[in-house]
């Protein structure tokens, strides 16, 4: 132990230094002594701070209500160390079950209070596991349960999870709760039958038996066009099935395969129900004067969907309904699409040399392989899925070329992140994220976003505000790259736990923390450690407290050279200016220290309990004079 860790030691042991110190919010918890155990006073003001330390305080203490109230208001987990009495006390029980798993701490008799159970498990899931026994058999209880967190069906009791009641009631809040049905109900087809015709997205979670039956998939894929994404591929591959299921909803059109749009039939029975449906068909049949007279025939309207091509010819549905010629034809227009797809294929991923061959001479080697092919594309390309879907299945980059219906379709998007994760450091600069060029819609997608950071956490950049605020994704990006913090809105930027995961991967990023963080200790220091130029993002307020320049020159001495000639206090090095503020801070002569005791302020005058009791009294004066001897 050095002469500094000796002083603290006794420091530690004022009573009037550490009142003062936790008042002015400065004391470190992490030393609290043990000898304070029965002083009502020094408990009482280290509660409100640090809630945990009820752990050290004395029994008759831990049965003061108004302490207890307050150190479960500054952690809940205080409630573990409240005297029995106060853990039946169902105000202070209420804040403490915020945290939905601490019901656990609180008394038989509350573990079985409606109102108390329902707010925990509305807070954690887990909580159910430690509700008395009388409501954990009350199945109307249960009903209600299920209502504040579908989730708590994975610890019910077996019984619950075999009633029909229970798991339909969860099942309407969250359709993945079905997997914790017993095994009765997850074969029980007529069972199932119901359930899917409220969330078809029940197929994820069925078994290969169930999810094989024809019967359930339709009426799964009927009330939710996405549920198809979880049918076998023998359904998706089944012609006569999708001509059935587009008949019963034509919003599937558009989760079946590419040959089903461009299928006339199918995509005909699938309009007939579903205004949005033609958006979907391919752009052969949009294209089509024959299929867009038939489409138009159900409904005038469907003339928006025609291609632009189609338009130019027919400005009009009259127009186009009232056209007898046969001089319009496609096959010239499919004939010049199927020669620029293998001209894409095959040059998609070229080095520089073959695609100045393709086109000429003026193509610096440091253009993406893309860019001059896709900035002439003719206008009536940018808008089929078929070149779209190839270009950037060879280079993702390409996607900023394409039509906005096609910048809001999911999948294309997903394929181009996919494949702009292969750039090089000489076309990265002259390439763009895809993400830029999505619809609003697409950014602010979950799950877009989310494999968009994990690809590259600056594409947190173009993330809608909304997302650019959820922990998830910040945190995604931040643990690959911390000065992403940059892209992050203004609100998870005052996380905590965020802003310290950002500074540990990248300690600049600490110049994208919120004021408040900036002025927070812990993080400050952290940044410092790595970065000692950090020290002109710190707060004004900590710049100012010699105590944390103390502590910062103790990390990195080089925070020494960014501190203002004032602050140097004319001294020439780091080392002066540390004994310098620890001689002027803590009022230490490092060569004639004195320790007194100060057992009469140990003892709280309202109680009883007298400090003589206390092995660590004696401890203490026996341990000082080998501690100046170490």
């Amino acid at each position: 132990m050095d002469w500094y860790d000796v002083k603290k030691f006794f420091r530690n042991l004022n009573r009037n230094y550490v009142l003062e110190e936790m008042r002015e919010g400065t004391y470190n918890y992490t030393n609290f002594p043990f000898i304070f155990r029965y002083d009502k006073e020094v408990i009482g003001e280290a509660v409100k701070n640090d809630g945990s330390i009820l752990i050290w305080a004395s029994g008759k203490i831990k049965n003061d209500r108004d302490i207890v109230m307050t150190a479960v208001n500054s952690n809940h987990y205080a409630i573990k160390h409240a005297s029995k009495r106060l853990q039946d006390d169902k105000e202070i029980a209420l804040k403490a079950v915020e945290y939905g798993q601490l019901l656990k701490y609180v008394s038989k008799r509350l573990k079985n209070d409606k109102e108390l159970v329902l707010k925990a498990i509305g807070n954690n899931s887990e909580a159910i596991r430690f509700v008395g026994n009388k409501l954990k058999n009350d199945k109307e209880f249960m009903l209600e349960a299920v209502k504040f967190n579908s989730y708590i069906l994975e610890y019910i009791s077996k019984k619950f999870k075999n009633d029909k009641d229970i798991i339909k009631e969860a099942f309407k809040d969250n359709s993945s709760s079905f997997k914790y049905a017993s095994e009765e109900l997850k074969n029980d087809k007529n069972f199932i039958i119901d359930l899917a015709k409220l969330n078809g997205n029940i197929l994820e979670v069925l078994n290969d038996k169930m999810k094989n039956d024809p019967e359930i998939v339709l009426e799964a894929i009927k009330s939710t066009g996405y549920a198809l994404n979880f049918a076998p591929n023998k359904f998706k591959d089944d012609r006569e099935f999708i001509l059935s299921a587009v008949k019963e909803n034509g919003d599937i059109l558009y989760h079946v395969s590419d040959k089903f749009k461009d299928d006339k039939d199918i995509v005909l029975e699938a309009i007939k129900n579903s205004e949005f449906a033609l958006e979907y068909a391919s752009y052969r049949l949009r294209s089509n004067e024959e299929f867009m007279k038939e489409a138009i025939a159900i409904n005038k309207d469907y003339f928006t969907y025609a291609t632009s091509q189609l338009k130019e010819q027919f400005p009009s549905f009259e127009s186009l309904l009232n056209d007898n010629s046969e001089s319009h034809k496609i096959t010239s227009w499919e004939k010049e699409k199927e020669d620029l797809i293998k001209k894409i294929e095959r040059i998609g991923r070229a080095e520089p040399e073959i695609v100045i061959n393709e086109f000429g001479e003026g193509i610096s080697s440091d253009y993406c392989d893309y860019k001059r092919i896709l900035e002439n594309l003719p206008e009536k390309f940018k808008d089929d899925k078929d070149i779209a879907l190839e270009a950037v299945s060879k280079n993702g980059y390409a996607f900023k070329y394409f039509s906005e219906r096609l910048q809001d379709h999911k999948d294309l998007l997903m394929v181009a992140i996919d494949n702009s994760k292969y750039y090089s450091p000489d076309t990265i600069e002259k390439c763009s994220y895809p993400l830029e060029y999505a619809s609003n819609r697409l950014k602010d997608d979950k799950e877009v976003i989310m494999k968009a950071v994990q690809l590259s956490s600056n594409n947190l950049e173009y993330a809608s505000n909304r997302l650019k605020n959820d922990f998830e994704i910040v945190m995604e990006a931040v643990k690959n790259d911390g000065s992403t913090l940059t892209f992050a809105g203004n609100k998870i930027k005052d996380n905590k736990e965020i802003v310290v995961e950002a500074v540990r991967n990248n300690s600049s990023s600490f110049k994208y923390a919120s004021p408040n963080l900036q002025g927070d200790k812990e993080i400050a220091l952290l940044s410092l450690k790595d970065s000692a130029s950090n020290l002109k993002y710190v707060s004004e307020e900590l710049k100012n407290d010699k105590k944390f320049i103390l502590e910062a020159l103790m990390e990195n001495t080089k925070v020494y050279s960014y501190l203002p000639e004032k602050q140097k206090e004319n001294t020439l090095s780091s080392k002066e200016l540390i004994e310098k503020i620890i001689k002027e801070e803590y009022k230490i002569n490092l060569f004639n220290h004195e320790y007194k005791a100060q057992e009469n302020t140990l003892t709280n005058k309202s109680e009883k309990e007298p400090i003589k009791d206390n092995p660590w009294t004696d401890k203490v004066n026996s341990d000082k004079d080998n501690q100046w001897e170490r």
